[in-house]
């Protein structure tokens, strides 16, 4: 596993999030693979796997109790990689198919919603000179700094006018 037992974990860290992806991919993949395998072993692993890393239902879900979040993420997991595999061609069964369509198509508004720059809050902007076009570690202290440089630029035109 490459996410160790009791390791730190952060939704803002892409690592951790591929690790976990990984991590689940590969517990799918030894259930699947096993010769008695069945859903239900899917989940136990999981319920041993999350066990043993509370600080990712911690970051994730803290209030949710430890089942429900195991169930949401085995949830999670199943239909990302069902997306992915109609997505890529993989998948062919027009029932499989037809089960995502709802999401392909939320995938699809919000692609077109990013590429046509209506999606404002995932974005923003780097002021020039006040914040010397430096890019903060965290996309909080980037929105800050760019937030005051927008604010001073602003009040110093309002004062020279």
């Amino acid at each position: 596993m490459r996410l160790r037992k009791k390791c730190k974990f952060s939704t803002e860290n892409i690592a951790d999030l591929a690790s976990l992806h990984e991590d689940m991919e590969a517990i799918l993949r030894k259930s699947v693979d096993d010769d008695d395998s069945s859903p239900e072993e899917f989940v136990s692993k999981l319920f041993t796997y999350f066990g043993d890393r509370p600080n990712i239902q911690n970051d994730m879900q803290p209030d949710a109790s430890h089942e429900k979040f195991v169930l949401f993420m085995a949830h999670t997991h199943l239909k990302a990689t069902t997306v992915h595999n109609v997505l890529t061609g993989k998948e062919k069964r027009p029932e499989i198919i037809d089960s995502v369509k709802d999401d392909l198509e939320m995938l699809r508004k919000t692609k077109r919603s990013i590429e046509s720059g209506l999606d404002r809050d995932r974005s923003i902007g780097i002021a020039c000179s006040k914040t010397g076009s430096r890019i903060y570690d965290t996309l909080e202290e980037q929105i800050t700094a760019t937030t005051k440089s927008i604010t001073n630029m602003v009040d110093d035109l309002v004062a020279r006018a």
